[in-house]
């Protein structure tokens, strides 16, 4: 039984598929393709509808022939209703293969509101071949076609903290108040319509609270409206004991227009979510040139190291300073140790350390070179680790006298200077004043097989 009720259905929206088919084969068929209303520089387009009191108004409609009939086109003409509008309208045709397209202009129009027939007609017979009717939209129903095509555009949530403001969707459980802005664009067809008075309405959503939080009156016209607070303070409405998703909805006249999603973040949040982005290392030669980027520093040539530390904040939060510690190690002994107080007030930060001399460190062990870890703690935990290596200098002999540089370009260093003098059994008092040349030939004898 249902499946012969079924076919029935489905054999007669067959048949009558294919009798619109035979009907678009074998009549004409006249359609409405646009309605355009001017008026100075602007225009608005709605299908069958038109807008009173315009400068101008454009309705453009075309007359299909058959498509196994295109020789047995006649001549047709336009007629219109109210018969005011025929001696200000001008008509313009043009031919196609198997159409015909109409452009009706009324440069002043008379119809006063009234609908607008359009009928095209065979000429000499007064045969139809179909007619269309243009109505007048009414302030009313522009209005509320005004309100239905009107979305909020830049929509911004601003946090005001610390007289400092951020454009933020994470926002802080200590900061002060909330300031949304955004802008009501005017909608294609505003200049055709007198200015409206409307009811803006701010809604606070969280969950399965909802809370009416501001309303207030503004006007709609032809030009962009840009809204911006009322502020919200967090404290007044509670918004700082809120957790999870929340969102501020901007409604018109009841309708919902904008949606701003934000949540509420902890202090703790907060700083979990600072992270060091990068650790740079400079090192000032000893020309007094600065190279940057190093890893590996040399010390003959280079004279002092310079560390940066360049910190990322996710949640600005003005009204939060966190404690960073920066240790400079070389094994476990501590070399530099800095400590900061870091206003979390901007998304990005870089720190200079104070500058660390090699020299102070001291020349290191023949063939050994140091290595030095800087590490960074946020609130007492580790957030980055990064080393820089030092290389001993380079030991030179004067082999048959090919060393050709000069010894005052040379790094020297004092410790070892006494060391190698202690150990050749050489006191200063011999070196000082004018030695004998016995003693000096002497003493380039007991040289040369160490150095060479």
């Amino acid at each position: 039984m249902l499946i012969a009720v079924g076919s029935r259905v489905v054999g007669r929206t067959a048949l009558g598929a294919i009798t619109r088919w035979l009907a678009s084969v074998v009549r004409p068929s006249f359609r409405l393709a646009n309605c355009v209303s001017v008026r100075g520089q602007e225009t608005a387009s709605l299908p069958n509808r038109y807008f009173p009191q315009v400068s101008m108004l454009e309705i453009q409609c075309s007359l299909r022939w058959p498509l196994i009939l295109p020789g047995r086109r006649r001549p047709v003409r336009i007629q219109l209703e109210p018969a005011l509008l025929r001696r200000a309208c001008v008509i313009e045709q043009r031919r196609r293969w198997h159409r015909i397209d109409f452009r009706l202009r009324f440069d002043s129009l008379a119809a006063e509101g009234k609908p607008i027939r359009v009928d095209v007609l065979e000429e000499g017979r007064e045969r139809s071949f179909g007619a269309l009717e243009v109505q007048p939209v009414s302030l009313a129903d522009a209005q509320r076609m005004r309100l239905e095509m009107l979305h909020a555009q830049n929509l911004r949530l601003w946090v005001h903290s610390h007289n400092r403001r951020h454009c933020l969707r994470s926002i802080p459980a200590n900061s002060e108040f909330l300031a949304p802005e955004f802008t009501l664009p005017a909608t294609p067809f505003s200049a055709f319509l007198p200015p409206q008075a409307s009811i803006l309405a701010l809604t606070l959503v969280a969950g399965s609270h909802r809370q009416l939080l501001v309303e207030r009156p503004i006007t709609l016209s032809n030009r962009s409206l840009t809204v911006t607070g009322p502020p919200l303070r967090l404290r007044d409405l509670g918004l700082s004991e809120l957790s999870g998703p929340c969102s501020l909805i901007v409604s018109l006249e009841g309708r919902e227009v904008g949606v701003l999603p934000f949540r509420i973040v902890s202090q703790k949040q907060v700083v979990e979510q600072v992270h060091v982005k990068q650790i740079y290392f400079a090192a000032q030669r000893r020309n007094g040139q600065t190279a940057r980027g190093l890893k590996v520093l040399r010390w003959e040539e280079h004279q002092a190291i310079l560390p940066w530390v360049q910190i990322d904040v996710p949640m600005v939060s003005p009204g939060t300073t966190i404690r960073c510690l920066v240790t400079i190690l070389h094994g476990r002994k501590v070399l530099r140790a800095e400590e900061f107080l870091l206003p979390l007030d901007r998304a990005s930060q870089l720190m200079r350390l104070e500058r660390l001399d090699l020299v102070a460190l001291g020349l290191p062990p023949r063939n050994k070179p140091r290595r030095l870890t800087l590490t960074v703690h946020i609130e007492g935990e580790q957030k980055a680790v990064a080393q820089v290596v030092v290389l001993p200098p380079e030991r030179l002999t004067n082999f048959e006298g090919q060393l050709n540089i000069e010894a005052k370009q040379l790094p020297l260093d004092d410790f070892e200077y006494d060391q190698i003098i202690h150990g050749l059994g050489v006191k200063d008092s011999e070196l000082s004043g004018r030695p004998p040349w016995r003693k000096l030939l002497r003493l380039r004898r007991r040289l040369l097989p160490r150095w060479s």
